[in-house]
């Protein structure tokens, strides 16, 4: 049995917010490798103490959680639908981003709703399922267990 999981996760281009992302989080995605988090002496615990959970997974957004490979699907078959849709996919903007708890982190969302980018996420949903396996009897207590 494989303990492989895949997922679709978004990561934004190089640049300033990618950068600033990563020094927050003291995690960089796209290097894969740790950076040195600002200096923020008036925050009420230190940053890494603050960012020690999200920072293992570093700065991204989800469209596919993690799953398993369904039986007989090959990591080959995965990718090439993925960059089949990736093909037919147009680019969007989300014209703006705001900061949001979301559970017991903070998120970066539109402001307003984008219809594009709640279709994409539909679609990235539906699109892979057909890959992911079903989940075994470990993987089910853990979610009942949250």
């Amino acid at each position: 049995m494989s303990h492989s999981r895949y997922a679709l996760y978004y990561t934004c281009p190089p640049g300033a917010l990618a950068d600033r992302a990563a020094a927050w989080l003291g995690w960089d995605v796209a290097r894969g490798m740790r950076v040195a988090h600002p200096a923020l002496p008036d925050l009420p615990m230190p940053i890494a103490d603050v960012t020690e959970t999200p920072g293992k997974y570093g700065f991204h957004g989800t469209l596919k959680p993690p799953f398993r490979l369904a039986e007989g699907v090959t990591l080959n078959a995965f990718q090439n639908a993925l960059a089949e849709f990736a093909s037919r996919t147009p680019a969007f903007a989300v014209a703006q981003m705001e900061g949001a708890e979301l559970g017991s982190f903070l998120a970066l969302r539109p402001s307003s709703p984008c219809q594009p980018l709640s279709d994409f996420a539909a679609a990235c949903v539906t699109e892979f399922d057909r890959f992911r396996a079903p989940l075994n009897d470990a993987e089910l207590a853990r979610r009942r267990a949250r």
